[in-house]
């Protein structure tokens, strides 16, 4: 299935404009793609206890994650993003923002109303391909494993679409390999499960 994902940098201050942004930008990615589409506006909760285990990171305010119809070409959620940088003005850091268009993988379970969503990259010595070869084969049974989730997505970029998507929106960021995305009813239950468990460790140890 074709995905994009909008990130989202927000400028100081301005959260409640991006909120508000979000939706509109939601409703209007639906109304361009047609029967079949989803577009779900997702923001950071306040007190981000994933700040300290990843501290030096740059974090995203808001995510636009939008799933076309099926049978859908890249160029449809292209044109989503189109003059974003216009449509969002003084609301986000369009540098710190990018579009990022691929295919989303459902690992395991379903969706829920929070989601853990960070960003990753090949290591040094690898390729994209290496990458995600391994991110979608040994690496998912880590996902398929954790518990205090009630769902795993892998989302797998394609370089070559995120990097004319985030051109066209008249943002910065576009090289990323893989964006996990953990469905969870709440953070105490999934960090008290995380804590209890060798899983995690041994998840990040692969990463």
């Amino acid at each position: 299935m074709q995905t994009l994902r909008l990130l989202l940098a927000s400028r100081d201050g301005r959260g409640d404009e991006l909120t508000q942004q979000l939706a509109e930008e939601a409703a209007r990615a639906v109304e361009m793609l047609g029967a079949g589409a989803r577009a779900v506006a997702l923001t950071r909760v306040e007190n981000d206890p994933f700040d300290a285990q990843y501290p030096g990171a740059r974090k995203f305010n808001g995510v636009l994650a939008v799933d076309a119809p099926e049978g859908l070409r890249a160029d449809a959620l292209i044109d989503v993003v189109r003059s974003a940088d216009e449509r969002w003005g003084d609301a986000v850091q369009p540098d710190l923002s990018g579009a990022l268009i691929g295919e989303r993988r459902r690992i395991k379970g379903g969706e829920a109303p929070l989601r853990f969503i960070y960003l990753m990259r090949h290591k040094a010595g690898q390729n994209t391909a290496q990458f995600q070869e391994h991110w979608g084969g040994p690496h998912a049974e880590f996902g398929r494993h954790t518990e205090g989730i009630t769902g795993y997505d892998q989302f797998h970029p394609d370089r070559v679409a995120s990097r004319t998507a985030t051109r066209t929106a008249g943002f910065g960021v576009h090289c990323i390999d893989g964006v996990p995305e953990l469905h969870m009813n709440s953070v105490e239950e999934f960090v008290t499960a995380a804590v209890n468990s060798n899983n995690g460790n041994a998840a990040v140890e692969d990463e």
